[in-house]
């Protein structure tokens, strides 16, 4: 495993193939629900402080993963700032210490909520099946929602006023941007059609 230590709050993780093999993991199997990936990732952060005395543990964090060609990934970690911290704290229903953000779609939407929900309820319609989360640029009037998918599955979202954004996009969100819904935005969002 290879990192680079950007802060002391952000790092990127390179793991190869048989890094995967060894923590039992692969991009399509991560997912924080699962007690597997909550070991592999302990594991993980543990290395990390032992290699670069970068202590992650017990902090809550974001890490975001892309499927690397040769079959091993890229992971980059952040600590999420205080007061998303603070305030997922006094939430009633408890939250994960991460977000594993796998490949997924990111879309922006810069024009008001109505063309959101909108889309949301066709969404619902077709019968969206996964995870969905909405977050508020605090830079910007956009708001992006981030889907369960990858490829461009739901390209007619241009239809909606709505833009599909890259991966990297990624990061932004999770250093500009603050969570209005996680986990079932577009569930939320389609009822208020």
């Amino acid at each position: 495993m290879d990192m680079i230590v950007i802060s002391d709050s952000k790092l990127k993780l390179m793991l190869t193939k048989n890094d995967m093999k060894r923590l039992d993991i692969s991009c399509e199997s991560i997912d924080y629900d699962s007690s597997d990936t909550r070991i592999a990732l302990r594991s993980i952060l543990e290395e990390v402080k032992c290699q670069s005395g970068v202590d992650l543990l017990g902090k809550r964090i974001c890490i975001q993963v892309y499927p690397s060609r040769e079959g091993g990934c890229e992971m980059f970690v952040n600590v999420l700032p205080a007061a998303i911290s603070d305030r997922r704290k006094k939430e009633s229903a408890p939250t994960p210490t991460a977000r594993v953000c796998r490949s997924q779609g990111i879309y922006c939407f810069r024009d008001g909520m109505t063309a959101l929900i909108s889309f949301c309820s066709a969404l619902r319609r077709m019968g969206y099946p996964g995870r969905s989360s909405l977050y508020r640029d605090t830079r910007s009037s956009a708001v992006y929602l981030i889907l369960d998918e990858s490829g461009g599955k739901y390209s007619f979202i241009c239809e909606y006023g709505g833009e599909r954004r890259e991966a990297p996009a990624a990061e932004y969100i999770s250093e500009y941007c603050s969570p209005i819904r996680e986990n079932d935005a577009v569930e939320i969002l389609s009822a208020l059609a």
